[in-house]
């Protein structure tokens, strides 16, 4: 399958940029980000101590059929609205990096399919919010966004870390699936591919709106 729109999702540091994830849309599906780090993994704890010699990059597919999960873990996977059927805000994960100065910095110029996100805090833990909505439907102040007119929004907050998170956990970089909308998929995968390919082919094109300056003070 081949990619059909894709652009960086990008925080703003020190008059430079900080690489959050890369996001990509397949011609037929799926909607795929990756959470791009150099390197590989030197030790593991929790969710990574499987994965030690492999690389920190790590990929999420949101499928067409509404099927979410993190590559290296296809058995745990949970479902959302299907792309071609997006009806409310699909909030599907959550990625905590213990500072924004620890993500790897971005040496290629912007592209109009980037979306820059402002954080006044650069050192202290932060969760970054993703979710799916309806095209039509803005998103509040606080959420940065990506549209494909005429078939859904990507839409990306930023969050104070959870008081209640392990100190133990605190200097590793974590991904969450959020908790899933239907217990199993909401639609068949052979119909699911042709409504989404057929509501890409009539799409107009991406339109990328930041949050709000005022929206984002104090945020992280």
């Amino acid at each position: 399958m081949a990619e059909k729109v894709g652009g960086w999702i990008l925080v703003e540091s020190e008059g430079g940029y900080r690489r959050l994830a890369r996001y990509a849309i397949e011609d037929e599906g799926p909607l795929n980000i990756r959470f791009v780090r150099a390197g590989t993994v030197q030790e593991g704890t929790g969710a990574d101590s499987d994965r030690i010699g492999q690389p920190k990059t790590r990929k999420l597919s949101y499928h067409a059929t509404g099927q979410v999960h993190l590559d290296h873990r296809p058995d745990e996977s949970v479902f959302m609205e299907p792309l071609g059927r997006i009806t409310g805000l699909n909030l599907f994960a959550v990625y905590r990096v213990p500072s924004v100065g620890r993500l790897d910095e971005h040496d290629e110029a912007l592209s109009p399919s980037d979306l820059v996100l402002a954080c006044p805090e650069q050192s202290v833990p932060t969760q970054f919010l993703f979710g799916i909505g309806p095209c039509t439907t803005s998103a509040p102040g606080t959420w940065g966004s990506i549209s494909l007119e005429g078939l859904f929004t990507l839409s990306v907050a930023m969050a104070p870390e959870a008081p209640d998170y392990p100190e133990h956990l605190r200097i590793y970089f974590s991904i969450f699936l959020w908790k899933g909308l239907f217990e199993q998929l909401p639609i068949q995968e052979d119909l699911a591919h042709a409504e989404f390919r057929q509501k890409l082919d009539a799409s107009q094109g991406l339109v990328v709106s930041p949050a709000t300056p005022a929206a984002t003070k104090g945020g992280c």
